[in-house]
């Protein structure tokens, strides 16, 4: 990667040999132990790779239960001030405030704002050195946010850092796009196109951004494969033992789940659709000698932040002689614990993307159920379609149906991910690297 001429220009306003970065994330999804995990690698690699003096992280949620990091700040969405969270999945109901709370930022260039959380951003936007959107879901493009106004939210906050305050401004490797609202689009592409580095996590996204917008971008892999987690991580975890014990000793196939009911494409069409699914397949599952792993993967403070219900919802659905060969991962495993129990496993079956990024970094067999192009342009990547269901299609008899193609294709499946999850690893550590070229040939490391 060779710098161009404006960058060779910008390096002769270095920031100096000494000078440490205070560095600004945004969008910073939480409550979903694939986001902790993606974010978590993300703030480790940039911290082992670039000379950090302060991080600020702007989440999407309410509460940030289990941050394990004392030293970052931790900032209020200037959204959540106004009282409607910008959660993925939820249609942003758009109010006067949030008319005005986006004006009084875009037409004083980023100057003022009437709420607290907003005044804050704008100060911490000021004081920053760099601007990183976080890794995560696709709230860029047509799939989330309101039906008229889309992304405009998620684009306000580039405009305020990169065209009124000119700071280098990153995407690090989330999913983007559909782009198909033209409307949308001729705002959409100019803005896009000042980001220093456009930075996603698989082709499809790479495909929208090519053919819907014109814009070029660097396709990496999911951060979380970056970090790499000792074996014994668990055993802080004292109520793990008996879990633990059994995964030892029996074959345990690990289940994550979502009834999809929070997504915008599916809420009024699935239903109880992925629970009638896999309710079936458990039963058949036991009675092939295999016990289950139920996975958690939301978690928050607050019972409607987690998915613990659905889980015990398909629990009590299963014929009570069979319910004892079925266990349910506490809610508080944090994520890198979740991915040493994980690559312990026989297999995983996974609704959730996460569920199956865990999976392939553990060297383990999966069965994927895509419901959005993230886990489709995952699983195209490491080139195991063979093992995806399309949610659409998904039953019990054609989940049944997969894990036995599985089974038949055990230590095959089992070798071709051995093979690849040094590569992906690889891809992944590219993000920051990319972030830490662009950085060195503006002279600002």
């Amino acid at each position: 990667m060779r710098c161009g001429q404006k960058m060779k220009r910008d390096a002769n306003k270095s920031l100096g040999d000494n000078k440490r970065l205070n560095i600004l994330i945004l969008y910073a999804p939480w409550n979903n132990r694939g986001d902790e995990a993606a974010i978590r690698a993300m703030i480790d690699s940039l911290r082992a790779e670039l000379p950090v003096s302060k991080m600020s992280v702007v989440m999407t949620c309410e509460n940030v239960p289990q941050f394990p990091y004392d030293d970052i700040e931790i900032m209020k969405s200037p959204l959540l001030a106004i009282g409607k969270p910008v959660q993925a999945g939820y249609s942003l109901v758009i109010s006067i405030l949030d008319y005005l709370h986006t004006l009084s930022m875009l037409f004083t260039f980023g100057k003022l704002s009437f709420t607290r959380a907003g005044r804050e951003f704008i100060k911490a936007v000021d004081e920053a050195d760099v601007v990183i959107h976080a890794p995560g879901g696709p709230d860029m493009g047509d799939l989330y946010g309101h039906k008229l106004l889309g992304d405009t939210f998620s684009l306000r906050e580039l405009i305020i850092s990169k065209v009124f305050k000119n700071k280098p401004f990153f995407f690090y490797a989330p999913s983007m796009g559909p782009f198909s609202r033209g409307f949308l689009n001729f705002a959409r592409r100019p803005l896009l196109k000042r980001a220093d580095a456009i930075i996603v996590r698989e082709e499809i996204s790479a495909k929208y951004l090519k053919e819907q917008l014109g814009l070029d971008s660097y396709v990496t892999m999911d951060s979380a494969f970056q970090s790499d987690i000792p074996e014994d991580y668990v055993s802080q975890y004292t109520t793990l033992s008996e879990i633990l014990n059994i995964i030892e000793n029996e074959r345990v196939i690990g289940i994550t789940m979502t009834d999809l009911k929070w997504h915008p494409a599916y809420r009024k069409c699935i239903g109880d659709k992925i629970k009638n699914s896999f309710v079936p397949l458990i039963q058949y599952l036991i009675t092939q000698g295999y016990a289950i792993l139920l996975i958690p993967i939301l978690f928050g403070e607050r019972l409607e932040e987690q998915d613990v219900s659905l889980l015990e919802d398909t629990y009590s659905s299963i014929q009570k002689e069979k319910q004892e060969r079925i266990f349910l991962l506490p809610s508080d495993i944090d994520s890198y614990a979740q991915q040493v129990i994980i690559s312990k496993l026989f297999c995983v079956i996974s609704v959730r993307y996460h569920g199956t990024v865990f999976s392939v970094k553990g060297g383990v067999p999966f069965i994927a159920i895509s419901y959005e192009h993230k886990i489709k342009g995952f699983v195209q990547k490491i080139g195991l379609t063979d093992l995806m269901i399309d949610v659409e299609e998904v039953n019990g008899n054609k989940l049944i149906d997969k894990f036995t193609y599985l089974e038949e294709n055990y230590n095959i499946i089992k070798e071709q991910l051995k093979n690849k999850v040094s590569l992906l690893k690889e891809d992944s550590r590219k993000t920051t690297k990319i972030v830490v070229e662009k950085l060195r040939c503006q002279g600002l490391i």
